[in-house]
């Protein structure tokens, strides 16, 4: 096995070193390397870097966007290897997972000197971006994952829009009222209510009960818990019982062999679905199908409401050559320039908040359809919105794939909720444990976390206030806010300091 991996990593690195040697010279002007995903938007955003560089007297340059090497595992095994893109992008936890493995550049002092400090961008997501007070990222974009109506399709099943907000008893009721008036007896199904929730809509479920995948600072799972439970068995009740979501086989019969995201939102224009759980990106499809009638509804909750939100934000590679050249589009992604193209594109939410306040951004010209809508992803992430709060201790993707392994055991009879949640907690603390042995820097921070853990857990049994600074995770800093468990400044300062 060890030789089968060492293998697929020197294949890896070959294959980046001679993606970059493959590319053409660039003549006069030096070259920025930016590893991201693809799409028209993204390569306009490199277009327009270039003219702000030369508008504003900076040096010219030739921006780059690296598609092939976008792959997690490829960014990770190039960065390590001293072959990264200058630049490279990173979804929602992976910004700590690169500063965990060294490779990410401290921004520290240039963010504050070019205007791209945490002070700048959304409150909620600054835990992705500072990691032990050091800055290491800032945000291309921000979402707020929402759930959006058709409401035509509500129309047509002779029922009002959805409302702004409900708790999961209100949405299963009028659920049950959509399915039924759109699916007449002795008649194969025809529409549900919404398309089926992924590893983030179920975590938002579950933090409405006041749980999380993870406990206080993000060394252990807390994933086996009564709400996980509770959320695992009312889903199968709604896609089983109460039909408002598709089972796994029909909606893959649904989108047949194309699947992906725009053959679900073609199902959603077409009626087949009353609801579709999307951040504001959601436009890029419904604006060229014509879907002119929309209405945008968050989460339902229990007790507790929250929006799960994520970014794309952007590192320099701690190996790049060119830095200087790099810092130069930190300070684009808080330029005028740069935000009010994402005002105008409808990808997720600016990375600065000013530009969500503005005309251009509630009352799009070409869009009156969509007037009252957009504030509603903006005042998501500042009211409500919570990232997921990743473990340094494990890969995102090794956690989504615990994770939807267990509802799938679940959702196929192989195991109870119980044992599912259970055998996933295990199979999580298992790797986060691994992974802290592995690395003499990480079980000194894993040490030092734990310590923390352990005098959370006595505060918590004697009753008292949690000082803030103990809490990594940011949920539990949002939940344990809105109970009054945590120590204020004046408390903190009164008081002894903890150990």
């Amino acid at each position: 096995m060890k030789v089968l991996f060492a293998i697929l990593l020197l294949a890896l690195v070959g294959a980046g070193i001679a993606t970059y040697k493959a590319l053409p010279d660039q003549g006069d002007r030096p070259v920025l390397y930016w590893v991201v995903d693809g799409g028209e938007f993204r390569e306009r955003q490199e277009r327009v870097f270039e003219e702000w560089m030369v508008e504003n007297g900076y040096p010219p340059v030739d921006l780059r966007i690296d598609i092939s090497n976008a792959d997690p595992t490829k960014k990770v095994v190039q960065a390590v290897s001293g072959v990264g893109g200058d630049l490279i992008d990173c979804a929602t936890g992976e910004v700590h997972l690169f500063q965990s493995i060294g490779v990410a550049e401290d921004l520290t002092e240039l963010a504050l000197e070019s205007g791209f400090d945490p002070g700048m961008t959304y409150p909620a997501i600054v835990p992705e971006l500072v990691i032990d007070g050091r800055q290491y990222a800032f945000p291309r974009n921000v979402g707020a994952t929402m759930l959006w109506s058709n409401l035509e399709t509500f129309e047509r099943a002779g029922m009002d829009p959805p409302p702004r907000e409900w708790t999961l008893d209100e949405f299963e009721a009028i659920g049950r009222r959509f399915v039924e008036a759109l699916n007449p007896p002795n008649v194969s199904r025809r529409a549900f209510f919404l398309y089926p929730f992924g590893v983030g809509e179920r975590l938002t479920l579950i933090r409405s009960m006041g749980c999380d995948l993870f406990n206080e600072t993000l060394t252990a799972s807390a994933y086996d818990n009564p709400a996980t439970v509770r959320v695992f068995e009312r889903l199968r009740k709604w896609t089983y019982e109460d039909r408002m979501i598709p089972s796994k086989e029909e909606a893959e019969s649904l989108t047949g062999d194309s699947g992906g995201s725009a053959k679900r939102m073609h199902l959603f224009q077409e009626g087949r679905y009353g609801l579709m759980a999307a951040g504001r990106w959601g436009l890029i499809y419904f604006r060229p199908l014509g879907i002119r009638r929309l209405g945008v509804s968050a989460m339902p909750y229990e007790t507790f409401p929250n929006i799960r939100i994520g970014i794309g934000a952007t590192i320099m590679y701690k190996g790049s050559k060119k830095k200087d050249l790099a810092a130069y589009f930190f300070k684009f992604l808080a330029s005028d320039r740069y935000n009010e193209l994402m005002v105008e594109g409808a990808d997720a939410l600016p990375p600065v908040p000013a530009y969500a306040f503005g005309e251009r951004f509630t009352h799009p010209p070409d869009f009156p359809n969509e007037w009252g809508l957009h504030e509603l992803f903006r005042q998501s992430v500042m009211d409500n919105g919570i990232t997921i709060g990743m473990s340094p201790f494990i890969l995102t993707r090794v956690l989504f794939r615990i994770e939807l392994d267990a509802y799938e055991r679940f959702m196929n009879n192989r195991l109870s909720a119980e044992d599912a949640v259970r055998r996933a907690a295990e199979r999580i603390n298992r790797e986060i444990k691994r992974t802290a042995a592995n690395s003499p820097s990480k079980a000194a921070s894993y040490a030092t976390l734990i310590e923390d853990q352990e005098r959370i857990d006595e505060l918590r049994t004697a009753g008292e206030k949690i000082p803030k600074h103990l809490i990594r995770n940011p949920f539990h800093l949002v939940y344990y806010e809105s109970l009054g468990w945590l120590e204020t400044e004046a408390e903190h300062s009164d008081g002894p300091a903890p150990k």
